[in-house]
């Protein structure tokens, strides 16, 4: 007679193991809670760092942020793991990334500070190094590490904030026309346009940005921004 084996017993049912971060990514775009459990067991079984950096990942995905952020921060202090300046560098910001998410704004510009110490910096660093001192209203850090962004939308839209928050309104008005030449209707550089135009005492044009931006991005960040914009005025 056949046996009928369960099916939790056949080989191959389970995720299949981890042995490297490449398997690693596919395994959490699969199925996060189970690539966790195999990136742990991957960690146990002597992974060393990638298996370590493949199992903080995992718990980034499956909610456990603020303790991937320390276990990035961790391994990228760690001088026995085996990481190059670059290789520590890209933990460093990703700790970053997640303790401002958390609104860990400290931490953030900490470790951040640390990764554009280990390698050049890179727009997606400068960028959020940008949001944080943004955060924080640093405008004064923020105006100078403008300096440095690419004439890119996004850049000159954030550049302009910080001219907004030196109540320099000509300055943050210039810059979010050239961000909105560069991307028509980004919501970013019509927020920053709209506060720049009414410090110039040109309310009816800060108003129409306003009411567009609730009606094209509803929901949305950019919304809150908005509505926080005209509820003040009351």
């Amino acid at each position: 007679m056949r046996l009928l084996i369960p099916l939790i017993l056949l080989p191959g049912v389970a995720m299949a193991d981890i042995t490297s971060l490449a398997e690693c990514e596919a395994a959490i775009a699969e199925d996060p809670f189970a690539a966790r459990e195999a990136a742990s067991k991957w960690y146990r079984l002597g992974g060393g760092t990638s298996a370590r950096i493949c199992e903080l990942t995992t718990l980034e995905a499956t909610g456990a942020g603020a303790i991937a952020a320390a276990g990035f921060t961790q391994l990228a202090q760690n001088p026995n793991a085996g990481l190059d300046g670059p290789g520590r560098a890209q933990l460093f910001a990703d700790a970053a990334r997640l303790w401002r998410d958390f609104g860990q704004l400290n931490l953030a510009q900490q470790t951040l500070t640390n990764a554009l110490d280990l390698a050049p910096a890179t727009p997606e660093r400068l960028h959020l190094m940008g949001l944080i001192l943004a955060d924080q209203s640093d405008w004064e850090r923020l105006d100078e590490l403008a300096r440095e962004f690419p004439q890119e939308a996004v850049f000159l839209a954030l550049h302009a904030r910080a001219k907004n928050g030196l109540s320099n309104p000509a300055a943050a008005l210039d810059l979010a026309d050239k961000a909105l030449v560069l991307a028509d209707g980004s919501p970013l550089a019509q927020l920053e346009k709209a506060e720049a135009l009414m410090a110039l005492d040109q309310k009816a044009e800060a108003l129409e940005i306003w009411m567009s931006i609730l009606r094209e991005h509803p929901e949305t960040d950019h919304a809150n921004r908005a509505q926080d914009a005209l509820r003040d005025l009351n």
